[in-house]
């Protein structure tokens, strides 16, 4: 402790945050230059950034733009990868042979569709590697999808299933967002189930 706290404050605390600052910074220059690529670059990264908590560099970018203009489309590429874990998930419980897996694979699958993807990236998909580089690859695809469409959300909300409602537009009570949201998740477990039951 006498060692580990200093050096948490004094070097692994500051050097995160300046990493961390300078990752927003890449990210709002590849908004500004093109909300697809940035789709793109976000959903294939946006695993990986969750497992170093470097992803709440972010967070506060999207308060900011939710009170400034009532909408943002700044993590719409990031709602839907724990999906993609829920399809690489569901491959394996149908293919794997072994029992402890299985019964740590069905579990971890309830709870990524609920938005909490730990048990599924620390328990299955990051020790078997190749699963987990499956689900950032196809969550790449969905968030340009996403993107491409201009998928808003107007508050912040649950996740997982519960993220939904967070995407109607309360002035115009406009579905757009729910409507590509729901074909972008059914595209996020199909294609994660169909790439790792190929794979």
């Amino acid at each position: 402790l006498l060692i580990t706290v200093p050096l948490t404050f004094l070097v692994v605390g500051p050097v995160a945050n300046t990493f961390s600052n300078g990752l927003t910074n890449l990210f709002q220059a590849i908004m500004n230059f093109n909300p697809i690529v940035f789709g793109l670059v976000l959903g294939v990264l946006w695993q990986v950034l969750v497992m170093f908590g470097l992803h709440w560099g972010l967070i506060p970018l999207v308060f900011l733009e939710l009170a400034q203009n009532h909408a943002s489309v700044l993590l719409s590429a990031a709602v839907l990868p724990n999906f993609t874990q829920a399809g690489v998930l569901l491959a394996i419980i149908m293919k794997t042979k072994e029992k402890k897996v299985r019964e740590l694979s069905i579990p971890a699958f309830i709870s990524a569709m609920f938005g909490v993807t730990e048990p599924s990236i620390y328990g299955i998909t990051l020790p078997m590697r190749t699963p987990f580089i499956i689900s950032c690859a196809v969550s790449a695809i969905v968030g340009a999808y996403v993107n491409f469409f201009n998928v808003t959300s107007y508050t912040s909300g649950g996740m997982g299933i519960f993220l939904y409602p967070s995407y109607i537009n309360p002035t115009t009570h406009s579905m757009h967002s729910v409507i590509h949201l729901v074909i972008g998740t059914v595209i996020a477990i199909v294609l994660a189930y169909i790439v790792q039951m190929f794979v």
